[in-house]
């Protein structure tokens, strides 16, 4: 089997409701969509949000990255060989984990379309039926953030992250109390700062949230200041959780060492694919740091099935997973990943298990942002 061509397409999903987080509010994804067609007749699909702020890559730097490098290291292999393919890749290009991610996708969802076997036998096989998924709260208004956690309370959904560093802090301790009401003790909440703060800002909100009841309080300052987060993690009675300061094995181990975080978050789209989330994750299990996963606001069903893969393939997964194409006016794929009763399967099916809708990819193709 030999690759034959790989398209990256870049689309504009809308959201059903913009989620409004620290430093930016998001009312359409700009994603863009790899496709990787074989001699044999089978495609592999993957897919990455653009995120300028988070890991500095935009829709168009994704394309390029993938059109003009990566998409030129695998032409003519073997896609069965992931492991030489993406040395092939970072010799071409450094850094663009997000590049990375989308093509390693699709790379994955070909090698076990090859094998009749679904993805997550690629990763080591399934620890558990379904994962925990939790709900992003993004209003900056802690009255309809209440509403909307009582709301998805009815769809079965216990576990729920607050979005904070938006407004004040005085606001979005406000946020948290009244969610924390509204939810009832029973829930697990979270919070989310985004890097929006500094210490003493972070500090204040801890204590002012106390009685929220909070399970972690996630990058409350940004990633650069281990020291900061350090801090944090001594003062504060809530568990400190890092997600932008997480990026390879190096990272983790660093919070480790200064006690700068007591969870670690991983991304697919950080990590550069599976095989570097694999390593970041053995990393926090070595280092006995409980683990996260989650999507970027908002991943259509491609992006999602391959972190639900990743999902229940860990051996532990404390604090659950962060799935986002929810958030979305409408998907790309046939059967879209939902949750149900707060807890999310992987497709059933050979690879990644989700069917690409293409008449809907053209849709938003042809709504999206120019390419070139």
């Amino acid at each position: 089997m030999k690759i034959e061509r790989v398209e990256a397409i870049g689309v504009s999903l809308p959201l059903a409701k913009p989620v409004r987080m620290a430093g930016s509010e998001v009312a359409t994804a700009e994603n863009v969509v790899v496709k990787i067609e074989t001699d044999t007749g089978l495609t592999g699909w993957g897919e990455c949000a653009s995120s300028p702020t988070f890991s500095g890559e935009t829709q168009g730097s994704l394309l390029a990255a993938i059109d003009g490098f990566l998409a030129p290291a695998i032409l003519g292999e073997d896609p069965m060989r992931r492991e030489a393919l993406q040395a092939a890749m970072e010799r071409r290009l450094a850094g663009n984990h997000g590049a990375k991610a989308a093509v390693d996708m699709a790379l994955h969802d070909l090698a076990a379309k090859a094998l009749h076997a679904p993805v997550y036998d690629l990763l080591g096989g399934r620890s558990r039926e379904a994962a925990r998924v939790f709900w992003h709260l993004g209003n900056a208004d802690p009255g309809a953030d209440a509403r909307e956690a009582t709301a998805r309370m009815r769809d079965g959904f216990t576990f729920f992250k607050l979005k904070v560093g938006t407004t004040t802090v005085e606001r979005d301790i406000d946020a948290a109390l009244r969610v924390r009401e509204a939810v009832g003790p029973e829930c697990d909440l979270c919070a989310d700062a985004n890097q929006a703060w500094s210490v003493a800002e972070a500090l204040r909100f801890a204590r002012g949230a106390e009685r929220a009841g909070l399970c972690f309080f996630e990058q409350p300052v940004p990633a650069s200041d281990l020291a900061g987060m350090a801090a944090i993690a001594r003062a504060c009675a809530v568990p400190i959780l890092a997600d932008e300061g997480i990026f390879t094995v190096q990272d983790v181990l660093a919070h480790a060492r200064e006690g700068a975080a007591q969870i670690v978050s991983v991304k697919l789209l950080k990590a550069g694919g599976f095989a570097g989330a694999l390593r970041a994750i053995h990393a926090a299990e070595t280092t006995r740091l409980p683990l996260h996963l989650t999507g970027k606001v908002a991943e259509s069903s491609i992006a999602t099935a391959a972190l639900v893969h990743l999902a229940v393939a860990v051996r532990d997964l404390q604090y659950g997973v962060g799935i986002t194409n929810h958030y979305l006016r409408e998907d790309l794929v046939a059967e879209p990943i939902r949750a149900v009763g707060g807890r999310v399967r992987p497709p059933d099916g050979p690879g990644l298990g989700v069917t690409v809708d293409e008449d809907r990819l053209r849709h938003f193709r042809s709504r999206s942002r120019d390419q070139t």
